[in-house]
């Protein structure tokens, strides 16, 4: 009884020594911004996932689509001013200037031959630019007279996907075109409703490359051939970008 009488007005003391209050400054506050992306990390971990990466500047695109004025196939009217073209480039790539032996300019618009190679170039050059870390990406647009006899023609009426290959595959490596350097061939419809064709080339003695990949379709009088062109280094960096660039192709 003594013991419970002398706990009961005993007054309890805290062991905790507190310290005087010091005033909060708002900057040691945390942001609702902050909190919030915290938050999300959390939700993200305990899904067991994990936040994408930012893209880097030469991974963010950005649409080119050419004034009608821009080439001589748009000025001659070989390319028609209602269809024209449309993809997507790194926004870092640079633009790379495109003599008149390169684009058929001393030709156009009723050029006798639509094949002419001029090193690695093909003399319907209608776009080119550079990204040093993601490779080439060149624009050929073609007139097909000599490929086909049929007006107006769909890609099918030029020749089935490996046929054509057979036919324009050394203007895609720039030199002789090595059957065993194909890699991959594929087809895709788009929204516009235009069949692709898609290739993709390794082959290790091309004068463009040695990677190559490229979409080719056809529309009006003429072929179109988007080519995306890569060394060893700039593949492996920029592969994924470089997809993304023949994918956003719009003929």
């Amino acid at each position: 009884m003594l013991l419970n009488k002398s706990l009961s007005h005993t007054p309890l003391r805290s062991s905790v020594r507190t310290s005087a209050a010091q005033p909060v400054s708002c900057h040691s506050l945390p942001s609702r911004r902050s909190v919030g992306l915290q938050l999300g990390l959390l939700g993200l971990a305990g899904l067991g996932l994990t936040p994408s990466r930012p893209a880097s500047a030469e991974e963010a695109l950005v649409p080119y689509v050419p004034t009608k004025d821009k080439t001589p196939a748009l000025r001659s009217g070989v390319i028609k001013q209602d269809g024209r073209y449309s993809f997507e480039i790194p926004a870092t790539a640079k633009e790379q200037r495109i003599t008149n032996l390169m684009s058929g300019n001393f030709c156009l618009p009723n050029c006798a031959e639509p094949w002419y190679l001029a090193g690695a170039f093909s003399n319907r050059l209608e776009a080119d630019f550079v990204e040093p870390n993601v490779g080439q990406i060149q624009l050929l647009a073609i007139p097909i007279l000599k490929l086909t006899n049929i007006k107006d023609p769909k890609i099918r009426d030029v020749g089935s996907p490996e046929n054509l290959l057979q036919r324009v595959g050394s203007y895609m490596t720039g030199a002789y075109f090595d059957e065993d350097s194909v890699v991959a061939v594929n087809t895709k419809t788009k929204a516009d409703g235009i069949e692709y064709y898609e290739y993709e080339l390794n082959q290790i003695d091309a004068q463009t490359g040695p990677h190559t990949i490229a979409q080719v379709t056809s529309k009006g009088e003429v072929l179109y051939m988007l080519l995306g062109i890569a060394n060893e280094k700039q593949w492996n960096k920029g592969q994924d970008t470089m997809h993304k660039v023949m994918d956003s192709f719009k003929a």
